[in-house]
């Protein structure tokens, strides 16, 4: 998520384009700014360029795994 708001971003949003959008996946978890951030080039990609193509892309997977198995591990303990 690079690109910041800004009104001139519409000049380059096109129906006829193949958007990719790049997105850390540590930053992106449930209820996070980078999660609102997401949803906000989602909806403004499907609203200024309708029926186009959209990927995502999500980066730090890895992290985000590492750290999804430590807490695992933290329960796992208290469980006892």
């Amino acid at each position: 998520l690079f690109l910041s708001s800004s009104s001139s971003h519409k000049l380059f949003l096109g129906s006829r384009a193949i958007y990719v959008i790049v997105f850390d996946m540590k930053k992106a978890g449930n209820g996070s700014e980078g999660q609102t951030r997401l949803f906000y080039w989602l909806q403004t990609v499907k609203t200024l360029g309708d029926n186009c193509s959209i990927v995502l892309v999500g980066t730090h997977l890895d992290e985000v795994c590492l750290c999804m198995c430590m807490c695992e591990s933290e329960r796992e303990r208290e469980r006892g």
